[in-house]
């Protein structure tokens, strides 16, 4: 055995894996017929007649150094066990195959794994410390491992793009296990040249073929639009739902204060129903800027939380309040609503009964308290018992602040994608995925923009003035300097003007470039000034977070 070649695959359900390998088996001749010339040539000596005659008696011909059938057959049978479709090679009817060089006389043998025991041990061995631990910086290039009693090994390391994969790339090695250290080191270079080449080649016909895939549908976004379905699907309500549940003017004022930053609060007794709205939010905001508490105790602050939902009995702080950069809404039963309407409506029948009427509050809010505890048994109802417990609660912005005139596109989009009753789920969250993809790339370049900005750019010196510094001046100037009075200057009154008029020019340059600057910059987005709280809030989180939809 001079070297045996084998393709080597990390499989995510099996690990690293033989995928490949091909051996080289010859004739070992006798030192007589080695010597022996004229035996030489009787050998190399056959007719193509007699070729042909040799290979039609055995279909898939071994011809030189050929081994016992018996471990071609026990090859055979531990090729096919514990593999699956991304680290087999053969069918378990074809166990391989085989070609030969008559010219050298040799057969090359080619097969999931190598057909001796021993030989499959050091290629098993040698695939496992080739995609875990002997791994060149970069995880793709040459490396050469070994010792005496396992081998020695080139391995060559490198990724081909797969929609189908995790990361969308598979991890694969291509091995030379060889005997002889000195002669493989020598064999570098060129190994080494020709294995790049194979490997450039694999490269470029995985690209293809990804990127024609990708042309017809996303995979990536396919993808994180099943795990969300999945959760969603799981865990209560649906974006349509929600819509639905708010209706058109709720819904359009509280996603309006949520895309341009502001804390929305939703505030009931009951926790499933409270989780499973802060839950059916989350895909209408990029991971970065979705910051939810689903039940607190307390209220936390903005900085922390941007979704947050509190019991019924919590109060927001005045000072909180006062700020305007919230939308509180409560969540109250509409029996309770109902009760509250009637007692108001009595209040001056009953100023008798304050003590008893207080006494009924606080065995109300007791009965209150214990709402949470019983409904955590009810966290992981279906959806169906979600919606029949919504149907006996409704909703109301109780405090919020001022909004813009005009929303951003987002929302308008968002809207009109989940009034499409077209629309399954599955697309109307894909539609919504795509929306978030599109506009943090808006918001990747107004961040770019914004950090331009902020270099300072190299000025040109200024000249000195010459009537200040006239005896500094070279006398090569050709511009012969006037001497005018100081009195006379400060006195003529088209200095003042010039300087005031000068200024405002500079003022108002100063103030018209950005402005036009900036609409340069949205109409290149393809945005309007509506958008620009979105794009600061997007981008404020993008740089603590780093991160994508």
């Amino acid at each position: 055995m001079n070297a045996i070649v084998s393709l080597c695959h990390f499989c995510e359900l099996h690990g690293p894996s033989v995928v490949f390998c091909t051996q080289a088996f010859r004739d070992h001749l006798d030192l007589d017929v080695l010597t022996d010339g004229g035996a030489l040539e009787i050998l190399n000596g056959m007719s193509l007649q007699d070729k042909e005659q040799v290979k039609g008696e055995e279909t898939n011909l071994w011809k030189y150094g050929r081994i016992l059938k018996e471990t071609f057959a026990q090859m055979k049978n531990t090729s096919s066990n514990d593999t699956c479709v991304a680290c087999r090679s053969f069918s378990h009817s074809q166990p391989g195959f085989i070609s030969n060089d008559d010219s050298a006389r040799v057969s090359y043998v080619s097969s999931q794994c190598p057909l001796q025991s021993e030989l499959y041990l050091l290629v098993r061995e040698a695939c496992i410390r080739s995609l875990s631990c002997e791994v060149c910086p970069g995880r793709e290039g040459p490396i050469y491992f070994g010792d005496e009693f396992r081998g020695h090994v080139l391995s060559h390391t490198f990724f081909l793009r797969d929609v189908q994969a995790r990361g969308f790339q598979r991890w694969y090695s291509i091995l030379i296990l060889m005997k002889d250290k000195m002669l493989l080191l020598n064999s570098w270079p060129f190994i080494v040249r020709h294995l790049r080449q194979t490997i450039i080649h694999l490269q470029e016909n995985a690209s293809k073929v990804y990127e024609s895939e990708e042309t017809k549908v996303s995979h990536r976004a396919l993808r994180s639009t099943a795990c969300m379905v999945d959760s969603f699907r799981k865990r209560g309500l649906s974006v349509r739902q929600l819509y639905t549940i708010l209706g058109g003017s709720l819904f359009h004022r509280m996603m309006h204060h949520l895309l341009i930053g502001r804390q929305v609060i939703l505030r009931g007794s009951s926790t499933s129903v409270i989780s499973a709205m802060i839950q059916s939010l989350q895909p209408l905001l990029p991971k970065h800027c979705y910051k939810a508490i689903k039940f607190s105790p307390h209220y936390v602050d903005s900085a922390s939380c941007n979704i947050l939902g509190l019991h019924a009995l919590v109060k927001v702080p005045p000072a909180i309040v006062a700020n305007g950069n919230l939308c509180l809404i409560d969540i109250i039963s509409r029996e309770e609503n109902h009760d509250v309407n009637n007692k108001s409506n009595k209040t001056h029948l009953e100023r008798t009964s304050t003590v008893i009427n207080f006494n009924d509050k606080k065995e109300e809010e007791t009965k209150n308290a214990d709402k949470p505890k019983a409904e955590k048994t009810e966290a992981n109802t279906e959806v169906e018992d979600i919606a029949e417990s919504i149907k006996k609660l409704s909703f109301k912005i109780t405090e919020e602040g001022s909004l813009p005139p005009r929303p951003p596109q987002v929302l308008s989009r968002i809207e009109a994608a989940v009034g499409n009753s077209t629309l399954t789920q599955s697309t109307l969250m894909s539609y919504i995925s795509t929306i978030n993809y599109e506009w943090i790339n808006k918001v990747k370049v107004w961040i770019h923009v914004q950090k331009l900005k902020k270099i300072p750019h190299s000025r040109p010196e200024r000249v000195p003035s010459p009537v200040a510094h006239s005896h500094s001046v070279s006398p090569s100037l050709p511009v012969p300097i006037v001497r005018s009075p100081t009195n006379a200057l400060s006195r003529s009154p088209v200095i003042p003007a010039f300087r005031s008029s000068s200024g405002n020019l500079n003022m108002i340059s100063q103030e018209v470039a950005p402005q036009d600057e900036r609409h340069q910059l949205l109409a290149a987005l393809g945005s309007t000034e509506w958008d620009v709280p979105l794009l600061e809030f997007w981008a404020k989180h993008f740089n603590s977070g780093q991160e994508t939809c």
